[in-house]
């Protein structure tokens, strides 16, 4: 998101929590807000590029107001890091600031909202609408809030919902210096160039991008279908501006078809989640400003299904603890012959292209409301392929929150000399420590 679109969200944002605050001191609204306030640190196994920075300490910020008059809701919520060990990974922007007219049967929400289709714990080939902060956790990045306007309607058991969504919300992707980042060390990208389904190159974020959500229960199950065509946030083609000779990501028009299933069986969680993209055909047209690198990624057909799957399973213990255990799968299948495909396109497409995760969540029960998680996800293809990660989050009386992580990255390059996406995570092992106070 550029600085400038970044502004003109949070002064927008900042404006329906400043009209809430006002109009409940006018007696015509109830209004609340809470937030958190902390300090987040991340320490990674340290390399041979004097490039990288390998320490990070960051102030971390995220405030909520919520205000409401019968049928009339107003929510502001707004997300600031500030990184003073790499001023690149400091970022602001909102994930949810809204009004909503809520009826008997149907609501409208219109201003930067989180969609979530999702419903498993580390893989979610469906939950594409929101772009991403990338220098986060990748079983599931940071969203960003996405300007939109949805119309929604309760529909037997369940709804339907229409989405508009009139502006292209570029992700985050990491600064130069991130051990995260996925080009070479030093490598800056310039603004997002969108390719419209006209064959265009342009800047201007401005465009039509619609989607359909349908949620039902049946009977012990939720299943949701969608249709979505926006701009692909998740895979970026790489070029150069001649001109300026400065790198940028050139996103480009895709429809999705996907849904998502839930259900519990006798206490044993089912999860499953699908979809499928097609890439518009217009091929780009010749431009002044923009060279692909890779000029394949803009003429051959990468069309492919995504496909997980996955199991929760809950035990109690005597001492009071409650162990979940999660297993879950996920397969990209891109277009070629025979059950592999297009293998390259495949391993360019998802770092989870097929995978498998097994994890366990302890809840402890206790007072400070104390949690550990660990798991582990391996490449079904080539087991060397794998990453883990161990966490450990408590209260810390009322007001105050820990968070402790370890993880673990194990991607060796296929060419040592030329690592490709996130094939720059080999080895950037980390240590996070976040401590937060709550208000």
């Amino acid at each position: 998101m550029s600085y400038r679109m970044t502004r003109l969200a949070l002064v927008a944002s900042a404006t329906l929590g400043v009209f809430a605050v006002s109009s409940t001191a006018r007696g015509e609204w109830s209004a609340e807000s809470r937030g958190e306030l902390g300090m987040e640190s991340r320490v990674f196994q340290r390399d041979d590029d004097a490039g990288t920075k390998d320490e990070n300490v960051a102030a971390a910020g995220r405030m909520q107001v919520d205000a409401r008059n019968g049928d009339f809701r107003l929510r502001f919520r707004g997300f600031v890091r500030h990184d003073q060990t790499d001023r690149g990974r400091s970022a602001a922007f909102p994930e949810e600031a809204w009004a909503q007219w809520k009826g008997e049967r149907f609501s409208l929400t219109v201003g930067w909202d989180m969609v979530t289709w999702t419903a498993t714990e580390a893989f979610h080939p469906a939950d594409v609408v929101n772009a991403r902060y990338f220098d986060s956790n990748v079983e599931n990045f940071e969203k960003i809030g996405e300007p939109l306007a949805q119309l929604r309607m309760k529909l037997g058991q369940g709804n339907i919902s229409a989405y508009l969504m009139p502006y292209f919300t570029a992700p985050i992707f990491p600064s130069a210096r991130s051990r995260l980042s996925f080009l070479p060390t030093g490598t800056t990208l310039g603004e997002a160039r969108w390719l419209t389904r006209d064959g265009d190159v342009t800047s201007d974020r401005l465009g039509a991008q619609w989607a359909v959500n349908l949620q039902q229960t049946i009977g012990d199950a939720d299943v949701s279908l969608h249709v979505l065509q926006n701009q692909d946030r998740y895979n970026p083609v790489v070029g150069l501006d001649p001109a300026k000779f400065e790198l940028h990501p050139l996103f480009k028009p895709v429809t999705q078809i996907g849904g998502t299933y839930q259900q519990v069986i006798e206490g044993l969680i089912v999860k499953a989640e699908f979809a499928y993209r097609i890439y518009d055909r217009s091929v780009a047209k010749p431009s002044g400003t923009f060279v692909a690198l890779d000029p394949r990624q803009l003429t051959e057909n990468r069309d492919h299904g995504t496909a997980a799957l996955g199991l929760e399973y809950s035990v109690s213990h005597d001492i009071g603890w409650e162990s979940t255990f999660i297993l879950e799968g996920q397969s990209v299948f891109a277009e070629g012959k025979g059950w592999n495909g297009n293998d390259r396109i495949r391993h360019e497409l998802n770092i989870f292209q097929r995978d498998l995760m097994g994890g366990l969540r302890l809840a402890f029960q206790d007072a400070a409301d104390s949690s550990l998680l660990l798991f582990a996800v391996v490449d079904l293809e080539d087991a060397e392929q794998m990453f883990a990660n161990l966490g450990y989050n408590r209260r810390l009386g009322e007001e105050w929150s820990l968070k402790a992580g370890l993880r673990f990255f194990n991607l060796p390059p296929k060419n040592p000399d030329m690592p490709i996406g996130f094939e720059r995570w080999h080895k950037a092992n980390q240590l996070t420590l976040t401590l937060m106070r709550h208000f």
